[in-house]
């Protein structure tokens, strides 16, 4: 299969476009670690993908918590020794809030900006030096087109999509 015997992290996996992620490289032999805050989607991920036959682990993770995305590296190392792939997934965004510009809450801007871009640049921290010894990595940064597009809303969202 085309990933037999690669490992790869994916923040976000217990739901949407990351649990689609799971599911494409899963299924094509890849190990995968379900990196979800999320403790009920992470787990259902992780066991309606091993009822699959799938080798995947959930771990519990705060993306924008740097001590714990490198926890989830070690985590990973310990379980597989290595990290082929890293897929930055993971963001918090809430299209409910007002989220223009002039009227928007700080702490959401601060939400938006530590589950999006400080957690890629946490990730990449952590794997990047792995990946480096092992002459091997692929990283894929989920962005966005509402980072170059504007869109009514998604002010905080769109400003960090556009700086990963």
């Amino acid at each position: 299969m085309r990933f037999d015997n690669r490992v790869a992290i994916i923040t976000g996996a217990g739901g949407g476009i990351g649990k689609g992620y799971v599911k494409r490289l899963a299924s094509e032999g890849c190990k995968v670690v379900i990196a979800e805050i999320d403790e009920k989607k992470g787990t259902e991920t992780q066991e309606e993908f091993r009822a699959l036959g799938y080798e995947v682990t959930f771990i519990k993770t705060n993306v924008a918590d740097e001590e714990n995305v490198k926890s989830t590296v070690e985590k990973t190392i310990e379980l597989y020794g290595k990290i082929d792939i890293l897929i930055n997934n993971a963001q918090a965004t809430d299209v409910r809030r007002n989220n223009i510009v002039h009227k928007i809450e700080t702490d959401y801007v601060r939400l938006c900006w530590e589950t999006g871009f400080l957690a890629t640049y946490f990730f990449e921290k952590y794997t990047l030096p792995y990946m480096v010894e092992q002459n091997y990595g692929r990283i894929v940064n989920t962005a966005s087109a509402t980072g170059v597009n504007s869109q009514l809303n998604f002010s905080a969202y769109g400003s960090q999509k556009e700086a990963i």
